[in-house]
């Protein structure tokens, strides 16, 4: 089997990264991780909504705490018969999944969203997620410290879903009017003569 740019035309699915092209050390890397043995189908609202706010916690989190051990995947359910994608048959996840190791906390957790029009991510143990998807993204960590949920960041907002939300070019076109840029400019001024 081997996925193909045709399996996705006119799908309706999104080539979501498992590896995002913003985690990447350099452009050579950047432009690997459009590669699809690197992407699943997700639909829009996951890829460009709660999974980049996933995307960006773990970035925030790795920037924080200097190192993260990052392992993400599709998760496929095996009581329900597979949907595919294009002349591929390329399967459709159930779900895709972060897990994190932090040796610096240390701790896990995992992020799990569901592969849906109206996508929800769940923060959980690497233990649950072990036992929802049957890999074991951390084998030589101890069962007690995979049973347990990091004190992990919350899922962010997408700038996209921000972007897109209704209303919203309203409010950024009120945002960048003068008048409002005049108040801001007098609110940090008189905070920074109150230092």
């Amino acid at each position: 089997m081997q996925a193909m740019l045709s399996d996705y035309h006119g799908s309706g699915y999104d080539r979501g990264h498992m590896t995002p092209s913003g985690d990447e050390p350099d452009t050579s890397s950047q432009n690997q991780s459009f590669l699809l043995s690197n992407i699943v189908p997700q639909t829009a609202a996951l890829n460009r909504g709660a999974w980049e706010g996933v995307e960006s916690a773990v970035r925030g989190w790795a920037d924080q705490e200097g190192e993260v051990f990052v392992v993400t995947g599709p998760g496929y359910n095996p009581d329900e018969a597979q949907q595919t994608l294009g002349p591929g048959h390329i399967p459709i996840p159930a779900i895709t999944w972060k897990a994190i190791y932090d040796p610096v906390g240390p701790g896990t957790g995992a992020y799990v969203c569901l592969n849906t029009a109206k996508p929800v991510c769940k923060i959980t143990s690497v233990a649950m997620l072990t036992q929802l998807v049957h890999i074991d993204p951390f084998p030589a960590l101890p069962e007690h410290l995979k049973a347990q949920i990091a004190s992990m960041p919350p899922i962010r907002q997408s700038p996209y879903a921000l972007s897109h939300r209704a209303g919203n070019e309203k409010l950024q076109k009120n945002w960048k009017s003068v008048a409002v840029q005049k108040a801001l400019k007098a609110l940090l001024h008189s905070l920074r003569g109150n230092r």
